[in-house]
């Protein structure tokens, strides 16, 4: 099965108008997007790697005359999507009140989110929702400059911090970032050192060709959701600790966190501090993986695509959409979102696409991952 864009944005619109019986007030989309490298460190602090893909999502907003807050999501096949869980969307909501993105005064909403893509290929549709809703919503509170850096980084933010709060699946705050800040024709390598946004070439202008494939597509995937958020909030407990905003800026971080657990552990007899050995593993693969980002990012600027390939590995146990697209004629394939997709990111020879999506078994979802644009306005006139 193959995925192809549609004309969504006027599909938003025309959705929107027959459920809500009025036209859109605002509306807005955001690209899906692809991990190249680096999400195990989007919280640690260390080095993402995102790019847009071409497939989007579209939202359109109507005020109500009751403080409903009503929200109709629709996906290929109607396949279901978390947003119809009013939590997540009617967390954002408040959490933009509260920044003052949007009125206090704001009667209730008539949402419509229209999707490309379902859920279950590994290009965040629901983060591509919250920047796309953000948006929209800020257009509707007549927000000035959306355009603006400053103004996106902190619609990107906002969605962040709504989601981890309101939402039950794991957040990578680099997909919002990417979906708001970034660039079509580039992907965005954002560093958590210094909060820097900065762009490296697609892997097309490697002469390769990216694809998502998986086996499981129609749900987001959350089967390692408890554990990843387990691990964060060990992460965020330890900088507390050690005064630092991530465990990056902590010299000597893996001996210092682990004497800290330890200590815990034997003096103070807390048996809910994870073992020092598996601290100590999480750390050095945070530090290995944030290394592994900048030499992919590295590798895309000065266009070596042998390095890059390399770099993104051919490992056929990494899952087995992994195996499945490298059995295709994938030059190189990972997952992708590893811990938050079942989903494998390919990379294939500009002349092999065709042939490798036709070999590739019924039983996957595939899309060509094309270079996108950033979050924009929508206008239907």
């Amino acid at each position: 099965m193959s995925v192809q864009p549609t004309e969504s944005s006027r599909d938003a619109a025309r959705l929107h108008a027959e459920a809500a019986g009025q036209e859109p007030r605002a509306a807005a989309s955001a690209p899906l997007t692809w991990v190249v490298s680096g999400e195990g460190v989007d919280h640690y602090g260390g080095v993402t790697i995102v790019g847009q893909s071409h497939l989007r999502v579209f939202t359109a907003v109507s005020p109500r005359e009751d403080d409903e807050l009503v929200v109709r999501a629709h996906t290929p096949g109607n396949a279901p999507l978390t947003l119809r869980s009013p939590e997540r969307v009617g967390g954002l909501v408040r959490t933009m009140m509260a920044r003052q993105l949007l009125s206090r005064e704001t009667p209730g909403l008539d949402i419509t989110v229209v999707t490309e893509a379902p859920a279950g290929l590994g290009l965040g549709v629901v983060h591509a929702a919250d920047a796309a809703i953000a948006l929209a919503l800020a257009q509707y509170a007549g927000v000035d400059e959306l355009g603006t850096a400053p103004t996106r980084a902190r619609l990107a933010e906002t969605c962040s911090a709504a989601a981890a709060i309101h939402g039950h699946l794991p957040v990578l705050r680099a997909r919002h970032t990417a979906a708001l800040r970034g660039a079509g024709e580039h992907v965005s390598v954002i560093d958590y050192a210094d909060g820097s946004v900065t762009q490296a070439p697609h892997p097309n202008r490697l002469g390769l060709r990216a694809f998502t494939l998986s086996a499981h597509t129609g749900a987001p995937y959350a089967d390692q959701a408890d554990e990843i958020a387990q691990r964060r909030a060990f992460i965020d407990s330890a900088c507390t600790n050690f005064g630092v905003s991530s465990l990056r800026q902590l010299p000597g971080a893996a001996n210092r966190v682990v004497e800290w657990v330890s200590a815990r552990r034997e003096v103070s007899g807390d048996e809910t501090a994870p073992a020092p050995a598996a601290v100590r593993a999480w750390i050095e693969t945070a530090t290995a993986d944030t290394a592994r980002s900048q030499a992919i990012a590295r590798a895309l600027r000065a266009m070596r695509t042998v390095d890059f390939a390399e770099l993104i590995g051919t490992d056929p146990a990494a899952g087995s959409a992994c195996a499945a697209a490298l059995a295709a004629g994938a030059t190189c394939a990972r997952p992708a979102a590893a811990g938050y997709s079942s989903a494998a990111i390919a990379y294939v020879p500009q002349e092999q696409g065709e042939a490798f999506s036709a070999a590739l078994p019924r039983d996957y979802t595939c899309a060509e991952i094309t270079p996108g644009g950033p979050a924009r306005v929508e206008r239907f006139s």
